[in-house]
């Protein structure tokens, strides 16, 4: 066979290839919970995730993933505090198993309540429940010191400040983030 020919066999497989590895990212993709709302995604156990707050009282969802867990250590310590001094109904929720390079993650001593069946993009983020039903929804959390939920909850209760960072997350001042996130 002539070098040329072969050449273009290569330049025909070497396209292919390429071709199928788009296609299995677009499958990835697709397969993610993003396009769902947050209260039907589902847990590693089947339940949804709405059904963690099911015992009546308001929830508060942090949706992390493992690759995040130490830039959002701030927001991690603070919501801790909130649920030891308000005794808050608080649920950290994974987006995905953390690999064994995770270890520090286990040794920081902060454990995970559920995580993912399967994973989704733009964590962190904070969900309130009461009941089934979610009534907040907070993204993009990297880019505060502090969130507009947190912050309201510094002086009213869980469904006041509910109603006041959902009136404020589009005005809140966005302030750099306390740390770089880490791919």
């Amino acid at each position: 066979m002539p070098a040329f020919q072969a050449t273009g066999c290569r330049a025909r497989h070497a396209f292919v290839r390429a071709l199928a590895a788009c296609i299995a990212l677009l499958g990835v993709v697709a397969c993610s919970q993003d396009s769902e709302r947050p209260e039907t995604w589902q847990l590693e156990g089947g339940q949804t995730l709405a059904a963690v707050a099911r015992d009546g009282r308001p929830a508060v969802v942090l949706v992390l993933d493992p690759a995040d867990w130490f830039a959002c250590s701030n927001i991690i310590a603070d919501w801790l505090y909130w649920k030891q001094r308000e005794a808050g109904n608080l649920r950290i929720v994974l987006t995905r198993t953390p690999s064994s390079r995770k270890r520090p993650m286990l040794a920081s001593g902060i454990r995970w309540d559920h995580i993912l069946r399967r994973p989704v993009a733009d964590t962190p983020r904070e969900l309130v429940f009461i009941g089934d039903s979610l009534v907040y929804h907070g993204r993009d959390l990297l880019r505060y010191a502090t969130t507009p939920l947190l912050a309201a909850l510094r002086t009213s209760a869980l469904p006041e400040a509910v109603a006041a960072a959902q009136s404020q997350a589009a005005s809140f001042p966005p302030q750099p983030p306390t740390r770089e996130r880490t791919p």
